[in-house]
């Protein structure tokens, strides 16, 4: 699987993996089995069902690597789906999602689950100019990065800050059988 995705996504430094983080979870899904059914790529599981019935080991050894490559760089991650969700027209939480995406991919040292917005933000008045200091931008930035917290996806962020619901205790409130279930 290394060989695979050193050769495939031209993986040369450890840096390299961060962009393999925006890769959609079909993207990887259908590159593995593709290799896997052409014999070019070994999976790290050998599931066998004892029934008898056919276990979709590619789909299940791509969506561990992505889990992998998440949790490893969530703040690139969260990127890569806010990235598929504009090109899309699916951002349904965030009113600032293209400016948000663009500071991610500007700002590498960026990390959604540790930088402070405020500290950020003040630092880099200069370069983001106006942007800095709207708190509109500033609030949402905040919410966004509570919610993801929780989340860790994307597509769990937007659909909570989509539904109102921007803090931990906002979600614990509403209660779990409230919530839609595509959020879990």
């Amino acid at each position: 699987m290394v060989r695979m995705i050193k050769e495939v996504f031209n993986v040369r430094r450890p840096e390299d993996i961060r962009t393999l983080t925006k890769r959609s979870t079909h993207e990887r899904v259908d590159l593995v089995q593709r290799k896997h059914q052409a014999r070019e790529v070994t999976l790290p599981l050998d599931l066998k069902d004892p029934t008898g019935t056919e276990v979709p080991e590619a789909e299940i050894s791509a969506k561990m690597l992505e889990r992998q490559f998440r949790e490893a760089f969530p703040t690139a991650a969260f990127a890569g789906g806010l990235e598929r969700a504009l090109a899309n027209e699916q951002v349904r939480g965030i009113r600032h999602a293209k400016e948000l995406g663009r500071i991610i991919e500007k700002q590498a040292e960026f990390d959604l689950l540790r930088t402070s917005v405020d500290e950020f933000l003040s630092e880099r008045e200069d370069e983001f100019g106006s942007l800095a200091k709207d708190p509109s931008f500033r609030t949402e930035l905040k919410a966004v990065q509570r919610v993801f917290r929780l989340t860790l996806t994307f597509e769990a962020t937007d659909a909570l800050l989509a539904d109102g619901l921007h803090s931990a205790k906002m979600v614990y409130r509403l209660g779990e059988r409230r919530i839609r279930p595509p959020v879990w």
